[in-house]
Parts: structure tokens; sequence; C-alpha cells
């Protein structure tokens, strides 16, 4: 599927089925195979991606069109795709997770990718107020694949209560990507046992910093 872009379309004065027709330029990213690129449609009450077809492509890798391979009856995201492994649009993120480990004291972070493009390294950030942004990992990817691939890193100095993660990919080139925030929730009394008390974030990046006290250390 391509991250790069969308069309919602819809219909608002008729009733008929058309087929639908979508572009791509160099900036689409990616498309090196006509013959397998196809239509993908979003399945609202699904929630999932359907392969519409290639009904015929006009142009070539930098620019052009495809139409889908039949009439369209349902109306909702559309985007470029591939039926193979072929036309890496650019880095196809499969999944990203952050699961808090409570028993440990740290964060698991996982990621999945079907296919690569030119890609450098992957930046895990986290924030607590969705304004200031650490950096917690840096993780090397694959460069160029059409292969499945699978990532990993732990934040090892979580914060407690709510904070959020989110992935950074960045090409050769220098240019970068932000996916989507995973929040998660650490249980105040699991970081302050013992009496201690919690400065975070550490390391601070940033102009400020927060201290989380137990509350038996209000009653000495």
């Amino acid at each position: 599927m391509s991250t790069t872009e969308y069309w919602t379309l819809d219909r608002i004065a008729t009733t008929n089925n058309v087929t639908v027709t979508l572009g791509w330029t160099a900036n689409s990213g990616g498309v090196d195979n006509l013959t397998d690129l196809t239509v993908a449609r979003w399945d609202v009450s699904s929630s999932i991606w359907r392969d519409q077809g290639n009904g015929g492509t006009t142009g070539n890798k930098t620019a052009g069109t495809i139409v889908s391979s039949g009439t369209v009856n349902a109306f909702s995201p559309f985007t470029l795709a591939s039926t193979t492994s072929n036309n890496p649009l650019p880095v196809s993120l499969v999944s990203f997770e952050a699961i808090p480990d409570q028993q440990n004291n740290e964060v698991h972070l996982t990621w999945e990718t079907s296919s690569e493009l030119n890609n450098d390294f992957f930046t895990i950030e986290k924030t607590i107020d969705l304004e200031t942004y650490q950096e917690v990992a840096i993780v090397t990817g694959n460069g160029t694949t059409n292969d499945y691939n699978s990532y990993s890193t732990k934040d090892l100095n979580p914060s407690s209560g709510l904070s959020y993660y989110r992935l950074k990919q960045t090409d050769y080139n220098g240019d970068f990507k932000y996916y989507d925030l995973k929040k998660i929730e650490f249980e105040y009394d699991n970081l302050l046992s013992n009496n201690e008390i919690v400065v975070y974030p550490n390391p601070n990046l940033g102009d400020m910093v927060y201290l989380q006290i137990p509350q038996n250390n209000f009653e000495n």
C-alpha cells in the first residue's frame, strides 16, 4: 500500500457505478512495475484494503495513471498498491507497537515493514506533553528491500503515567516521515516503589523537568 497519498472519493449526484482512475508522479515514490500496480479501496465496514484491480495504465514509472479493472459500487479512500513486492511505495509500515512491561519497568517497541526504499534508519521518540519529544533509540534500516523486516528496541527509562511514542523513518538523502503516535500508561505505584522520587524526562533535552514524589513522603 502507498503511504504517500490517498484520495477520498464519494458519489453525490448519481447512483451509477463507475471505474476509478488514479495518477502518480515522481513524488508518489517507488512505482517501478506498471503491470503489478493496482487500485486499492479502504473497506470501512471490514477495516481492510480491497483490491480493485488494474484495468490498464498510461505513462511510465515517473508519471501515469491506472484505472480499476471494473466498476466500483462503494466509495471511501483509494490509493495505489501493488500485487507483488514490486513498486515499493516507499517504506510500507505493517505495524508499530509500544507495549509496557510493568514488571521490568521498560517499554517494548516493535515494528514491521513489508518493503523499504532508500531507508537509512528509524528513530523512536517519546513525549509526555505532545509538544517536547526526546530521542529513545536509533535503529538502522535495511536500505531498499522487498522483504518483510521486523525491528525492536526498548525504552529502559519509561515515564510514569501517560506517555506517547512515535516512529520516524529517515532516507539516505535526509528526507523523513513520522508515523502515528502510540499511547501507553505506566502504573504510578510501580515506578515509585521503595519511596523513590522520579525525575523525568531523563535525559532532559528541553527546558522543563518533572518530579513525582510518593504520597507517603508527605506524611513524614
